[in-house]
């Protein structure tokens, strides 16, 4: 038996967001997908490991392709999307 599972306190609410975005959430165009994703690869919050970008702030996952957990191809609501701590990258650099 293990004692001492510890799960972080977020990682409940980046469950919720990405059931949520699934299940309800619309999804962008290819180019404006894209376009996220080059704001994204110049973020400082962004880390690349094995081949794949994830935000540094919420742990999701951010694609060039229409796979299912993919930050970027969903419209930004206030549960998911940027959340830079300036505010929404995507949004100040229209995508």
């Amino acid at each position: 038996m293990i004692d001492d599972i510890r799960v972080p306190k977020n990682i409940f609410q980046k469950a919720l967001s990405a059931i949520s975005a699934l299940v309800s959430g619309e999804t962008v165009g290819e180019m404006q997908m894209r376009k996220r994703v080059e704001v994204c690869a110049q973020c400082e919050y962004v880390r690349e490991a094995n081949g794949e970008m994830r935000c540094g702030i919420c742990g999701c996952k951010i694609s060039g392709d229409r796979g299912i957990l993919n930050l970027a191809k969903f419209v930004e609501t206030d549960s998911y999307g940027c959340k830079h701590p300036n505010g929404s990258q995507w949004k100040a650099n229209g995508c």
